[in-house]
């Protein structure tokens, strides 16, 4: 991956493999001028020294080396081979080049020289490479072999050999240019114009080829330091070359003298120098004055964060803090900074924090962590940490937010939930005994209420006809009133039953339940002209013997409040509200005023007389606390003469999947 600020190192090598390419086309071009003896493919100008056969050689044998060397192949194996083969190219330059040398020092001639081709009527020995471009060649040929290899004080060695061959290949250039001597050794074989260049292309190649390494780093880096490194460098080359070379055209055209020639170079050189160093402190400036600004802005946050900010040491001490740790805590700067923080964390919290210290002096961000530091009255505030370290600066950036008041709140929640708890355990031990005693009570008024109506009946069958007839009367009102309190007994031990149970769940279609409480209810319909009108209900996830109870006493009300009625109708079905499923049992009877719905579910509560509509006041709250446990609500709608419609739902998982086939509406005119 690219570093952010860095140009992509891919440009660099793209250069690099534009110069083994150049370098490759050029060899091959000198060869093609010796095969069919054209001099300006061997010396480039008439007079000056020709590329030796071997020269170009090596030059295609070391600029295909380093083409293959920085190949980029997704298959392994192949990249694998095309780096042996480069290696092996590179190694095989070698040789060639310290067989040259050996013969300059010990005279031999290995028949190397002129083995494609004879060399007639050139400078030197025949056919021989040049000593310094062997050496060149040498040094590039060890380069490639240690293009990847690093010293242990993280030096690249393959750079520094570069650099040495392209000196010789410049210092060639500077001869020829400037007329001296540093092309040719005595009488040995001069270096030519275009080995000279080519030797400086491979080496530039060779260093663009690992642009990411070393010295060379500093090309791809983008601000000022790349920038003074990719205008200086060549500058500093190319400045005093091209217009020292001006200067001595010059000089031998007659144009001015040696002085003026000399003052002439000086003044341009400083100029052209003097323009790139201001360029080059302009960009140095805005990088300080973007620099400052960013420190300034950096300060000023820092400066107002409610968040206590800092960059402590590995050595325990904090190094920077900004000034909400002052406000908070109490201490000064200087406290804060001479102490180490530990002293200020609460006893209970230091072990935990050393760990995540240690964690941070391994190198592990650190997401969450809470702890207390004494203020300096001696209180605590909690702390809520996020940190990541710097190892290399041996330092960790830390912030951290004052939670204390949320740590107090949660505390006293804590407290409240402890506190709920106790109620409740309270709460549900009272209706344990609520519940024990209703049943109890109940129970034991059962027991006297059966012998007030035996010992009735027995009066009534034994000696009723010797009773009058206002002493009978009222004998048979004690019967009554003792068989409505023994139902009213009855629905109170339901009632406290269904809060012990437990509901026993299963799928089931709430039609058949509508059915079965339908036929409980035939003793009271018979005689009447009742229409039912009951739709497809959906399959639930309920207790069965608990919803026919909610079924059987809402149809027995809509029974009951639709009897002063010629033609009943009472209607079940269902309808969506919002996504959930309600369930509604509809009659056309005599409703009631909506002004009292809010007594409609209470026990013993009743909206009519019992003279008018007979019942105990317990079925409506029954049917409530059944849907209740269900997680279900219920409530109903009405007019006074115009009926009453109750609906209720189950809760969230009450509907199931509605088998094909069943009923989508029953009608029955009985």
């Amino acid at each position: 991956m690219t570093a952010r600020g860095e140009i992509p190192p891919a440009r660099f090598r793209q250069l690099s493999q534009i110069a083994a390419v150049a370098v490759t086309g050029v060899g091959v071009a000198v060869l093609f001028g010796w095969w069919r003896d054209i001099a300006l493919l061997k010396s480039v100008l008439p007079g000056l020294v020709s590329m030796r056969v071997n020269t170009a050689l090596t030059f295609i044998v070391l600029a295909v080396s380093l083409w293959l060397l920085q190949r980029e192949d997704t298959d392994l194996v192949r990249k694998d081979r095309a780096g042996r083969l480069g290696q092996g190219l590179a190694l095989l330059a070698v040789v060639l080049a310290a067989l040259t040398l050996s013969q300059y020092l010990t005279g031999w001639d290995l028949g190397i020289d002129e083995m494609f081709l004879r060399d007639i009527g050139t400078v030197g020995d025949p056919g021989r490479m040049a000593p310094q471009t062997a050496v060149a060649f040498m040094l590039l040929g060890m380069a490639l072999l240690s293009l990847d290899v690093r010293t242990r004080n993280g030096g690249w060695p393959a750079q520094h050999v570069s650099c040495m061959a392209g000196a010789i290949g410049l210092s060639s250039l500077i001869g020829y240019t400037f007329g001296a001597s540093l092309y040719q050794m005595g009488s040995l074989t001069p270096i030519a114009v275009h080995t000279g260049v080519l030797l400086m292309l491979l080496c530039l190649g060779i260093l663009l080829s690992r642009p990411e390494r070393g010295a060379v780093r500093i090309l791809t880096r983008q601000g000022p330091g790349g920038d003074l490194a990719r205008w200086l460098l060549p500058a500093s080359v190319a400045v005093p070359f091209v217009f020292g070379w001006l200067r001595l055209l010059g000089q031998r055209a007659g144009f001015y003298d040696t002085g003026f020639g000399t003052g002439a170079f000086a003044l341009v050189t400083i100029l052209i120098l003097a323009g790139l160093i201001y360029r080059s402190a302009l960009a140095l400036d805005r990088l300080e004055s973007g620099r400052q600004q960013a420190e300034d802005e950096l300060k000023r946050f820092f400066s107002i964060s409610m968040d206590k900010l800092c960059i402590a040491g590995t050595d325990g001490y904090f190094k920077v803090v900004n000034p909400s740790w002052e406000k908070v805590l109490g201490y000064s700067r200087q406290e804060l900074l001479s102490r180490p923080y530990l002293e200020f964390i609460h006893p209970e919290d230091r072990e935990a924090t050393q760990d995540e210290a240690a964690k941070l002096a391994a190198g592990h961000d650190l997401i969450s962590f809470e702890n207390r530091y004494r203020c300096r009255d001696g209180s605590y505030r909690w702390l809520h940490w996020t940190a990541t370290p710097f190892l290399e600066q041996g330092v960790i950036y830390a912030a951290a937010r004052d939670v204390t008041e949320r740590k107090q709140a949660e505390q006293q929640i804590h407290d409240l939930n402890r506190e709920l708890g106790h109620k409740l355990e309270e709460l549900a031990a009272v209706n344990q005994e609520l519940e024990g005693f209703s049943y109890s009570v109940a129970h034991d008024l059962r027991a006297p209420l059966r012998h007030v109506d035996g010992f009735s009946k027995i009066l009534l069958e034994d000696y009723g006809g010797e009773m009058k007839e206002e002493a009978r009367r009222l004998l048979e009102r004690v019967r009554d009133g003792a068989q409505h309190m023994g139902a009213l007994i009855d629905e109170l031990l339901n009632f406290s039953r269904l809060g012990r149970r437990d509901l026993q769940r299963q799928i089931t279609g709430l039609n058949s339940l509508v059915e079965e409480a339908r036929t409980g209810l035939r003793h009271d319909a018979d005689g009447r002209a009742i229409e039912w009108r009951v739709s497809r209900l959906p399959y639930a996830d309920c207790d069965p013997a608990m919803m026919k109870q909610v079924f059987s006493n809402l149809l027995s009300n809509a029974v009951k409040y639709t009897r002063p009625r010629e033609q009943a109708v009472i209607e079940v079905g269902q309808f969506l509200s919002q996504g959930q499923t309600v369930l509604f049992v509809r009659d056309n009877g005599v409703g009631f005023d909506m002004k009292y719905a809010s007594k409609l579910f209470g026990v013993f509560q009743r909206l009519h007389r019992p003279e008018d509509f007979e019942g105990t006041g317990v079925g409506l709250a029954l049917v409530q606390k059944i849907v209740q446990k269900h997680g279900g609500r219920i409530w109903a709608e009405a007019a006074l003469d115009h009926g009453a419609t109750f609906f209720f739902t189950l809760g969230a998982a009450e509907a199931a999947p509605q088998p094909t086939g069943a009923p989508s509406e029953v009608r029955d005119g009985r």
